[in-house]
């Protein structure tokens, strides 16, 4: 919507001679018109500025709902571990698993810093907010570019954004939220320099391409699609010997951030990069070789007979089937209009991810799709945009006739994000933290605030997550090290009861407090010679909380 149908539209604007003018001097860049009306309020004003800045109001609105429903806890649900573990690594600057994510370590670095007045969990799951909110304002920005009218771009972006598994990523600590900004600058960045035709557009591509593979080397499956766009742009001025030195320059630029390994490597509180980085081990951790989930390793057979089964059956279910049929249409249209060339570089951002991921041989892997969604969302706009065409409703009639071509679209999404996102959500955040035998609910973070120095706290090794929950209490919870505090890991029930009794042997010496939650772990100590007592704790919103606390039976008498 221009800023002048805005304001005639608007019930606070009218002319009159009498009134102090409000001259608004913009240029419509998609219009090219030139709009000065005269307004006679300030909510005449505040309308204005809403019609000429939708991306920013669409930035806002999607981070106050994805911060109303952030994760409210330590972890995460499709993979707890790896998000409690983002939760803290950037702010110690620690060094992640391969290839290491660097530019996103420095970021939530940075973030978290920031004094938002919530714990370092929840601030980092609103900085997954904070980027997913920006990629929605650059895709609609995107789908504008294709000459599509407001209410359709508007309804295209809700389609993407209210999508379960992008809603899930928004509001939690994971690569995928920052990654979805990361593609959607690339997308709209290419359709720039393709329709402004300026070599300086061409450097922030390229530049925040190259950029993007600090936080995800997903990124990598757009080469086809920047290729291809590129190739179709104005690149021939590129190839001189200033910009090919320019482009080198930038490539530079964007790798140091992998500097941070070798600077961190030494002095990083946590690390899970090799113990000796060597230039063989450097290569071999941020090309991520040898890491489970390596890239393509599925043999084109089984890609071809198997996968894209599964993969319309996810996408059938995340972006629903009439999203696909709008994409599907949005292509077409733009063959009609002769615009092959941008239909060839939407289907090679679609469908170069979705042949890796059905190589992909990890499980959790429903974030590996948001690629593909987030450039499917242009194919959707534009067809939305067709059939906004082709009602050719009159200006002055739009109001009327748009809620019966918009507002399903906008409704059945909302509904489909809202259904989709409850369930995910069936894992509460208390729920990886709950004793299988009492279904007692543990707070971790707490109890490393409330423990007396020199104590031991036995976590259960049920998987990977607890250990990174446990390391997030370890970080983050105030004096921790400094009052001497450990995290021990072992099985619930130990498997190997004569090892796990001699491991915690108590030492008369210091007299040093263990403090367990499971029945499993009471009941080693109690074997390795601790006197036991069950304690109440509470937590910082007044719910209690119960934990074992473990003396040596000898001094505790």
């Amino acid at each position: 919507m221009d800023v002048g149908t805005a304001l005639r539209l608007s019930p606070f604007v009218r002319p009159s001679p009498f009134l102090r003018p409000w001259r608004i001097l913009r240029r419509n860049s998609h219009l090219g018109c030139d709009v000065t009306p005269t307004v006679d309020s300030r909510a005449a004003r505040l309308w204005a500025w809403v019609a000429a800045h939708l991306e920013i109001v669409i930035a806002l609105a999607a981070f106050a709902l994805y911060a109303v429903t952030v994760y409210p806890g330590v972890g995460g649900v499709v993979n707890y571990g790896d998000s409690a573990k983002f939760q803290f690594l950037g702010r110690i600057l620690g060094l992640s698993h391969p290839p290491g994510a660097p530019l996103y370590l420095l970021a939530t670095f940075l973030w978290s810093w920031l004094p938002l007045g919530v714990t370092p969990a929840i601030s980092i799951n609103l900085f997954s907010a904070a980027c997913a909110s920006g990629a929605l304002a650059l895709v609609y920005l995107a789908i504008r570019r294709l000459k599509v009218a407001t209410l359709p771009a508007l309804a295209a972006v809700a389609l993407l954004g209210l999508t379960p598994v992008f809603w899930e990523f928004a509001t939690e600590a994971e690569l995928y939220g920052p990654l979805t900004l990361c593609v959607a600058f690339f997308v709209h960045r290419m359709l720039v320099w393709w329709q402004d035709r300026r070599e300086r557009d061409l450097y922030l591509l390229l530049g925040g391409y190259f950029a993007s593979f600090g936080v995800h080397y997903l990124m990598v499956l757009l080469v086809p699609a920047l290729f291809w766009g590129i190739t179709r742009g104005p690149w021939r001025p590129a190839v001189r010997l200033r910009s090919l030195a320019r482009i080198a320059g930038l490539g530079l630029l964007a790798a140091l951030p992998l500097a941070y390994f070798g600077l961190r490597h030494s002095t990083a509180p946590y690390s899970e990069a090799p113990a000796v980085l060597d230039a063989g081990a450097y290569l071999d951790y941020i090309l991520s070789r040898g890491y489970q989930g390596h890239m393509f390793n599925g043999t084109v057979q089984e890609v071809l007979a198997l996968h894209p089964w599964q993969e319309r059956a996810v996408f059938l279910d995340q972006f629903t089937g009439w999203g696909l049929a709008l994409a599907g249409l949005g292509l077409i249209a733009l063959v009609v209009r002769r615009q092959k060339g941008l239909a060839a570089f939407l289907l090679l951002g679609i469908g170069v991810p979705i042949l890796f991921v059905a190589s992909y041989n990890i499980p959790d892997r429903l974030g590996f799709y948001l690629p593909s969604l987030v450039i499917l969302t242009l194919a959707a706009g534009a067809g939305l945009g067709a059939i906004w065409d082709l009602a050719r409703v009159p200006r002055r009639q739009w109001t009327l006739v748009a809620p019966f071509v918009v507002a399903p679209v906008l409704v059945l999404t909302a509904m489909h994000g809202a259904q989709g996102y409850q369930a995910l959500r069936q894992i509460l955040p208390d729920d990886i933290l709950r004793d299988a035998g009492t279904g007692e609910v543990w707070d971790i973070h707490r109890l490393a605030e409330l423990a007396e120095p020199e104590s031991v706290v036995l976590v259960p090794w049920y998987d990977y997550g607890h250990r990174e929950i446990a390391n997030y209490a370890r970080f983050t919870a105030p004096d921790v090290d400094a009052r001497g505090i450990r995290f021990e890991w072992t099985d619930d029930p130990p498997r190997d009861w004569t090892w796990a009794q001699r491991a915690f042997r108590p030492d008369p010496k210091t007299n040093r407090i263990v403090y367990a939650f499971s029945t499993g772990h009471r009941d080693l100590l109690v074997r390795a010679g601790y006197r036991v007592t069950r304690i109440a704790l509470q937590r910082d919103n007044g719910d209690t909380f119960h934990v074992f606390e473990a003396r040596p039976a000898v001094l505790a008498k």
